[in-house]
């Protein structure tokens, strides 16, 4: 008799994204390519922007900076201990993920993918807003559908790096994805707009 295992299967991004069902995670990308115009911040910049983006904070939110970094993540996100990383396919080469400590924004935790030691892509599931996305990012630069659930739409901020899985029938964020900066052009032309959700039959 079969059965079916669910996975997230991802055909994501040229700037960078990833997904996961908990700790797994199955990935096919195109490649990783931070835009130079958000490559000059600090360390503590990147800091605290990753701190922000961990509470939820993101009026001031403009992506991925390109020398964000793993020490950069265990000081925003919390140390992990010894445990192994993840390992998962990004840009067709295996690439680390890591799951950090849950916060009141992201009650399922934060993961963070890596190439080499640099942040590439940041998910976190269910992320609890303390207002509507439109009050704190306004309105997206761009919409269209979502193939993660039935009856959702992706809320593209491409210029601020983030991409909203809205669930339009119960008015919520279901999954948020943290980038390079970009334009909406660039995105609907990426894998990342093609995220989907498929059934797997396992003998």
């Amino acid at each position: 008799m079969k059965r079916l295992l669910y996975l997230t299967l991802v055909v994501l991004i040229a700037i960078g994204t990833a997904a996961c069902t908990q700790s797994k995670a199955t990935l096919n990308e195109v490649s990783v390519m931070p835009n130079e115009v958000n490559a000059s911040p600090t360390a503590e910049d990147c800091i605290g922007a990753l701190h922000q983006l961990a509470t939820g904070d993101l009026i001031d939110w403009q992506g991925l900076s390109s020398n964000c970094v793993r020490s950069d993540a265990e000081t925003a996100f919390g140390e992990t201990g010894d445990a192994p990383d993840g390992i998962g396919l990004l840009a067709g080469s295996p690439n680390a993920f890591r799951d950090y400590p849950a916060t009141p924004f992201a009650p399922y935790g934060i993961m963070v993918w890596y190439v080499e030691d640099t942040i590439a892509v940041i998910q976190i599931n269910s992320p609890v807003f303390s207002k509507s996305p439109e009050q704190i990012l306004g309105s997206p630069e761009g919409t269209t559908i979502s193939k993660l659930q039935a009856l959702s739409s992706q809320w593209i901020y491409a210029s601020r790096g983030l991409t909203l899985h809205f669930n339009d029938h119960t008015k919520t964020v279901f999954r948020l994805y943290a980038y390079f900066p970009t334009t909406v052009d660039d995105f609907l032309h990426s894998p990342l707009s093609q995220v989907e959700t498929r059934r797997i039959p396992l003998r």
